[in-house]
């Protein structure tokens, strides 16, 4: 009892602590203590966390790898959730979004393919070779929260044409106004023939911070006379608003801690 009662008598000296004597609660670095033990400061342990203890025995102390488990009004208890090996220093969902949009863009053919049938470079602008159109319907605002992160992007739409004539496009994400992934795609068929375009991308160590994600598309090879729409249906009769939208998500995965 002396020995308990000594290592008591340190912790009061080296910290401010308070009784209330009409619940019995103890309060260290805080005057209004709203249980039986308030401690408002960080907290030391350099031994076991016994759990579950009673006037007759200490409590459990749990195996290597359990973590504690609340139990909502009952005494927490230790649990093994049998994590993957490893799992501590993976990168773990953190945040998503969702968005979609049925109002896409057209083009109608310039028949400019010499100068727009050119390769793309990683974080150009929507100028070049020409100006690019956006769906703007599922432009986002995301957050990344720690240095190492992964941020990947899945996106679908459709691109239909008015013509029998080969036609090709181009469409990309942006990230802050700076390409980062793109696709290139074409159409053939009878007028009216569309195809479904996926884009999948993952983008490693953004910034902290908040980041714009855009998507945006350009004409490659489109001859005169002839419009391409994307995201939005050209020819009516086979394709609608609804099944030519444009659908995406933003998932961000960041370390544990």
């Amino acid at each position: 009892m002396k020995n308990y009662l000594t290592i008591l008598g340190i912790v009061f000296m080296m910290n401010p602590f308070f009784i209330k004597a009409q619940t019995g609660n103890i309060g260290i670095a805080t005057t209004k203590p709203r249980t039986h033990l308030d401690v408002n400061g960080t907290m030391n342990v350099k031994n076991d966390i016994k759990l579950g203890g009673t006037d007759l025995n200490s409590g459990n102390s749990g195996t290597f790898g359990d973590l504690i488990s609340a139990n909502g009004n009952n005494n927490p208890e230790w649990r093994n959730f049998d994590l993957p090996e490893g799992y501590g220093n993976s990168l773990v969902l953190n945040a998503t979004y969702l968005m979609s949009s049925e109002t896409g863009v057209s083009f109608a053919g310039t028949g400019n393919s010499a100068v727009l049938s050119v390769p793309y470079t990683q974080d150009q602008g929507m100028t070049t070779p020409t100006a690019w159109k956006e769906i703007t319907g599922i432009a986002q605002t995301f957050a990344i929260t720690k240095t190492i992160s992964s941020t990947n992007i899945s996106l679908q739409t459709l691109a239909q044409s008015n013509s029998d004539v080969l036609t090709s496009f181009g469409c990309g994400i942006y990230i802050d106004d700076k390409l980062k992934f793109v696709r290139t795609a074409s159409i053939t068929g009878v007028a009216g023939s569309y195809r479904t375009l996926n884009l999948n991308a993952s983008i490693s160590n953004l910034s902290i911070g908040n980041h714009t994600f855009r998507f945006a598309c350009v004409e490659r090879n489109i001859s005169n006379g002839i419009t391409v729409s994307i995201g939005q249906p050209t020819v009516t009769t086979n394709l609608n608003n609804k099944m030519a939208a444009t659908a995406a998500s933003i998932k961000v995965y960041e370390p544990m801690n």
